[in-house]
């Protein structure tokens, strides 16, 4: 994945930042030797900051526990470089030790500091970083409130629910698409509100997102917004997002705007709404799927097979394969 562009004067180590807010994949990640691990904990202590960092990501990719205790007392490096890569080696190790350790460095002076502990508490999954993880949705960078972000939704506790809703108002699109994300992991209810207002934000990526939460949650709410979407939205993943929501929610007031969504000029939204339409179990949608088996998209073709199975049922198979 692309990396992240950030300041070069605050981040000289920018690998490992990817534009999800997730660690990309480093070399010494991949293979460490267990014999080699004590060669690597000695050099945690070494003069040279580059040297101590190299140490923490071939500790972290050895996922050796045996690491735990001298990383956490790195944690401490006066060289935020280190610092970044001993939290971020903790997180891939996984081991509960390192949880509040973790959450102190949440406050860390240095922001790659503070992402890559974010980072971890995702990957540890432990709810007692989650009121921590909410108040650094506040961050000045955009790159440690998408991170908070992210990892809120992989620890999935619900208490992150109002906070995350707060954060829908990001001035930044890719906080407010893990936003949205995070949210739909989680799948609380209780964010059907964050999720209406996903739907009107002005990134297309967060209201498809959205789209895809409430389709998640299935509030009844959402019908009528969702299907002005459908029919009004600029960007056509949007409307094939909200075609698969509706779908999801099984309301049949969908069934003859998805119908008319079959006549749309894009393959992507008439493949969501011969999807919905199958979902819906739409007998009246039979017609126009029995069309698209012909479509010109082989995508097409296949979601409206697949609608007329699950409305006719096994009996219907023979007849609604594909064209070739």
């Amino acid at each position: 994945m692309a990396l992240l562009i950030v300041n070069a004067l605050m981040l000289a180590d920018t690998s490992g930042l990817a534009s999800d807010g997730k660690a990309t994949p480093r070399a010494a990640d991949a293979q460490v030797a267990p014999s080699k691990v004590p060669g690597w904990l000695d050099q945690l202590t070494a003069k040279d900051a580059a040297q101590r960092a190299k140490a923490a990501i071939a500790l972290g990719g050895a996922k050796d526990r045996s690491a735990v205790a001298p990383l956490l007392k790195a944690l401490d490096d006066p060289d935020p470089t280190v610092r970044f890569r001993v939290a971020e080696a903790l997180g891939k190790i996984g081991d509960p030790q390192a949880v509040d350790p973790l959450i102190t460095r949440l406050s860390d002076d240095a922001f790659k500091v503070r992402y890559g502990a974010a980072w971890s508490l995702g990957r540890l999954r432990d709810p007692r970083a989650v009121k921590p993880l909410v108040k650094l949705l506040k961050d000045r960078q955009p790159v440690v409130r998408q991170t908070v972000a992210t990892s809120l939704g992989e620890i999935g506790d619900r208490g992150a629910v109002d906070g995350l809703g707060r954060a829908v108002k990001d001035r930044d699109p890719k906080v407010r698409q893990a936003v949205m994300r995070a949210l739909t992991e989680i799948g609380d209810p209780a964010a059907v509100d964050a999720f209406l207002k996903g739907l009107k934000d002005s990134d297309a990526d967060v209201r498809r997102v959205a789209a895809r939460g409430l389709g998640t949650i299935k509030d009844p709410k959402a019908v009528a917004p969702l299907l002005r979407v459908l029919e009004k939205d600029s960007d056509v993943r949007v409307r094939q997002s909200s075609a698969l929501a509706l779908g999801a929610l099984g309301d049949p007031k969908a069934i003859d705007p998805l119908v008319r969504a079959m006549k749309h000029t894009d393959a992507q939204v008439r493949e969501g709404a011969a999807s919905a339409l199958g979902l819906l179990k739409a007998e009246k949608a039979v017609p126009v799927l029995e069309a698209a088996v012909k479509d010109p998209d082989k995508r097409v073709q296949w979601q409206a097979a697949m609608a007329l199975q699950r409305i006719r049922g096994p009996a219907g198979a023979d007849s609604a394969a594909p064209a070739n």
